[in-house]
């Protein structure tokens, strides 16, 4: 075909002569045209301002019977023209918007990119490009200049307007400010036909030299007026100076210049600081460097008056890393009751900026401290600490303290160095299962000082089973351990303590006496045999209880016995023509009947049977008489068995002439 085709279908009819016309065969097709056009081959943008964009259209036509996919060779328009889409997909008879923004990156007069081709199917048809040009202008200031005057760090507000006259909505309109001493939204809205009210604040981090005095430009990273490198060489600027930009989406721009000058920073918010006499108040001061750089700060305490009971003491000097905070220590002290004024400057020393803090300490009358919960265990102990401050020139004692509890020790004396500090420690070891008591009432005492008073609250509870002791022994043995513990009794009649097992297995001494030991101190380690005799084979359990007939609490024991099988014994000696005894006890529980026997005749038994009681010795008499032929020694098992045990016991016996 030589031109497009709709689609056809026909017969091919047969004719034979004196016959009726046949079908001979169906013809089908199409044919289809492909083609493309651009509505304008010449997109003219004209001058636009520096910074800020300008969007025109370009339609894209399908003039063909065919789907046609387009590409645009974009390697030459960049980097100050965008297309886009760049490539996509048209369908027959239809036509897309082609969106052409030219965003210029530097000023020039004349900006072109000539005959921008569009391929088609990947390829090149006349007439399918465009050719762009534009200028890039510089942004005429606004005639009014926003003025800026605060005390450095300080914020300062002031508004401007931003008109839309045109019927179009301008979304996401971008907002460019070139000093970080300034700043406000980088995005706006403003609506067709109306109008928006835009807010610039001013934070100035540096001082400006009219208002400074001069001095060395603080080490910031702000450009423009801004502020000065770290270099010592550089002065304060007179004032400083930055630019609002507002780029509109029409190519056209709002300049705003703006000029701040920053004064000396103000005081912080007063602190006011209630607190005790005779206690020592720290107070905390959050200092930031709001600098990019790291500061260091010279401290500087001007206290109020001339009371020299009054002490108000911190570092030096302090370190802050840059854009973060610090917390600065302020260590308050005074013996009577009173109002101090502290005034604490924090100052760089190379740029002069500081930060200032005013407070006002109020002393009052002396009251208890409420230190934490004591909570342990019996005979377990809690230490806490509790600094005590000396502002005197010479050095002090506490001498002595007095508590409701018996379980709060304080070791006295501690000397306290003149114009320093010690930690007292506070021990609570209980004795006895307390429920939690709270305002007991601690005092230390000193002469200089005075007295200092705590309010403790403290709990004690069980200290459960401090140990276990695992035995292991045969039948008709026993083991013995040695049980050793702390006592904390710090009177006679606190020292005696009861010793109990419910069981019969194992034995103890009913009463063990502890040594006296001095309030405080680490206690008496006391000792106690605990004996395991079993009566049957297996295993059992049983609790050993110490008990102070007084105040010094109560121990617990878990006891484990294990029981084997009876053990082999001997050798038992004997002599030719005399005897040997072996003592046998009846570890069983009851009385009961034994039977003795040895398998060589050469042995005598005195008796073989015996009725014993529980708990009870019998003595078994050997006799040892030799045959002739003896080889000159003779050996033999004595056994000894009763019906409740299946296991005998077994004596190896030798006999020697």
């Amino acid at each position: 075909p030589d031109r497009p085709m709709p689609k056809f279908r026909e017969d091919v009819l047969i004719d034979v002569v004196g016959q009726t016309p046949q079908k001979l065969l169906t013809l089908a097709g199409a044919c289809f045209g492909i083609g493309a056009r651009l509505d304008t081959n010449s997109v003219p943008f004209g001058p636009i301002v520096e910074g800020t964009k300008l969007v025109k259209t370009v339609l894209l036509e399908n003039i063909g019977e065919a789907g046609i996919r387009y590409s645009w060779q974009t390697g030459s328009i960049k980097p100050n023209f965008t297309i886009k889409p760049e490539d996509g997909f048209v369908p027959p008879k239809e036509r897309v918007s082609i969106e052409v923004t030219f965003h210029p990156v530097a000023l020039d007069n004349d900006i072109r990119v000539d005959k921008v081709p569009c391929l088609i199917d990947k390829q090149i048809h006349p007439n399918m490009n465009i050719t762009l040009t534009g200028a890039c202008v510089v942004a005429k200031s606004s005639s009014e200049k926003l003025l800026f005057s605060c005390p450095v760090r300080q914020p300062q507000k002031k508004t401007v307007s931003v008109q839309n006259t045109t019927p179009n909505d301008w979304d996401d309109l971008k907002v460019q400010i070139n000093n970080p001493y300034w700043y406000g939204k980088k995005e706006i809205k403003v609506p067709a036909k109306s109008e928006v009210k835009y807010d610039i604040w001013y934070k100035p981090l540096s001082m400006t030299a009219a208002e400074g005095g001069g001095g060395n430009a603080p080490p910031a990273d702000v450009k423009d007026g801004g502020a000065a490198s770290s270099s010592s060489e550089f002065k304060r600027p007179d004032k400083h100076r930055g630019k609002l930009f507002f780029a509109l989406p029409n190519g056209k721009a709002i300049l705003y210049e703006l000029e701040g000058t920053a004064s000396e920073a103000s005081p912080e918010k007063k602190i006011e600081v209630k607190c005790k006499c005779k206690r020592t108040e720290m107070q905390g001061l959050l200092v930031n460097n709001w600098l990019n750089t790291h500061q260091g700060f010279d401290v500087k305490i001007d206290v109020g008056g001339d009371d020299k009971s009054v002490q108000v003491t911190g570092p030096k000097s302090l370190d802050v890393p840059e854009m973060s905070s610090r917390e600065y220590k302020l260590k308050f002290f005074a013996y009577r009751a009173g109002t101090t004024n502290v005034s604490v400057t924090f100052t760089n020393p190379k740029t002069k900026e500081n930060v200032r803090y005013e407070l006002e300490f109020v002393a009052g009358d002396v009251q208890e401290k409420v230190l934490p919960l004591l909570e342990t265990c019996v005979r377990r102990r809690k230490v806490i600490g509790e600094e005590i401050y000396n502002p005197l020139d010479e050095q002090v004692t506490v001498s002595s303290f007095s508590c409701e509890d018996p379980g709060i020790f304080v070791q006295t004396p501690i000397v306290v160095p003149p114009k320093g500090s010690s930690r007292i420690k506070i021990v609570y070891n209980p004795l006895v299962v307390s429920a939690r008591k709270d305002g007991v009432k601690l005092s230390v005492a000193s002469e200089q000082l005075g007295e200092f008073v705590y309010s403790l609250s403290l709990s004690a509870t069980e200290a459960g089973t401090d140990t276990t002791m695992r035995f292991t022994t045969d039948l008709g043995s026993q083991a013995i351990q040695t049980y050793h513990f702390r006592s904390f009794a710090t009177e006679a009649a606190d020292a005696e303590y009861e010793c109990e097992i419910k069981g019969s297995e194992f034995t103890v001494p009913t009463t063990v006496t502890a040594k006296v030991v001095a309030a405080g101190s680490d206690g008496a380690d006391t000792a106690v045999d605990v004996c395991y005799e079993p009566s049957n084979m297996g295993g059992v359990r049983d609790t050993l209880v110490i008990k102070s007939k007084g105040k010094a609490g109560m121990f617990q024991v878990a006891l484990i016995g294990k029981c084997d099988k009876p053990k082999r014994k001997g050798p038992v000696e004997v002599k030719a023509g005399s005897s040997a005894t072996i003592e046998f006890k009846n570890v069983l529980s009851e009385d009961t009947e034994y039977t003795f026997s040895i398998n060589n005749p050469a042995f005598t038994l005195g008796s073989t049977t015996a009725k014993i009681a529980k708990k009870d010795k019998c003595k078994i008499s050997i006799s040892y008489s030799p045959s002739e032929d003896s080889p000159g020694f003779d050996v033999g098992n004595l056994l000894i068995v009763c019906k409740k045990m299946k296991h005998p016991w077994i004596y190896y016996v030798r006999g020697s002439k």
